[in-house]
């Protein structure tokens, strides 16, 4: 073999090597045994946002990372998982199975218009996506679209109004997702007369197609009574909102169901999950 083709060859594995080493140490690994892999983002480690991420942490079948970010798009600190920077390329989201949206800072996704775009395209590409609602939510472009709700306004009721009659509609007390205190009776009842109130944050209407599973009977609109939780698929994916926070206080009524309840929403949403099961 001459020098020159021995050089090639020589440079060639190189570049395998460094390639191999780039994907193992800057690009999101496929959760190992199998776990699914989940990407928590917020604008600030809040109660909400805390419990969440501790209920995930604790479940040994999921692995979390955070980006803990601001407006600026600056990472700040978590308690605890992988902190990771804003994704911003297709090979850095789109091995996650589901993503979680949580409180963000105002005009985020103006701000982020690209990640915008990435995370619609990573939906309905078979993402899966679990949106908590905030006075500052504002999806622009196809990301409005990747939500199973039009968002219609802001809660305009004085601070501490919350629903206090949450009512599980037919899909819901068959779904899954709402099982969360042992049989479909029992959950049902703790949904509907266990829970402290749920704080609404944001006004909506489910999109067409969309599944409605929870509502507050006691505020109508045109529309029927307004959705606090609904389910949709979008493309390949699932997306998942919940119009109200405060979910971290369900810890006083049963802090195994409020545990459960986020485990859940992360396995009805991952697409991964869905067919492991759907194998079995």
């Amino acid at each position: 073999m001459s020098k020159a083709r021995l050089t090639t060859w020589c440079a060639f594995i190189v570049g395998l090597i460094v390639g191999a080493a780039f994907l193992h140490v800057f690009l999101p690994r496929v959760g190992s045994d199998g776990k699914l892999r989940v990407l928590c983002i917020t604008g600030a480690m809040q109660w909400e946002f805390r419990y969440l991420q501790n209920a995930l942490l604790r479940d040994d079948e999921i692995e979390v990372d955070v980006c803990v970010t601001s407006r600026a798009g600056e990472s700040d600190r978590s308690d605890g998982g992988g902190l990771v920077e804003l994704p911003a390329t297709r090979w850095t989201l789109f091995p996650y199975d589901v993503v979680v949206i949580g409180e963000l800072p105002a005009g985020f996704f103006r701000d982020h218009a690209d990640f915008a775009d990435l995370l619609a395209t990573y939906v309905r590409r078979g993402g899966g996506l679990l949106t908590t609602a905030d006075d500052s939510l504002e999806p622009v472009g196809p990301l409005a679209s990747a939500l199973p709700v039009v968002l219609e306004g802001r809660n305009t009721d004085s601070a501490g109004v919350a629903s206090r009659s949450p009512r599980l509609t037919p899909a819901g007390e068959r779904h899954d997702l709402l099982r969360i205190a042992g049989d479909a009776p029992r959950s049902k009842a703790f949904w509907e007369h266990e829970l402290p109130p749920l704080h609404v944050r944001r006004i909506c209407r489910a999109r067409p197609g969309a599944t409605v599973l929870v509502t507050d009977p006691t505020r109508r609109d045109d529309h029927g009574a307004l959705p606090l939780v609904v389910i949709g698929t979008v493309g390949r994916g699932t997306s998942l909102f919940l119009a109200m926070d405060s979910l971290w206080t369900w810890r006083r009524a049963d802090a195994q169901a409020h545990a459960e309840f986020w485990r859940r929403a992360v396995m009805v949403v991952s697409r991964r999950h869905r067919e492991r099961v759907g194998s079995n």
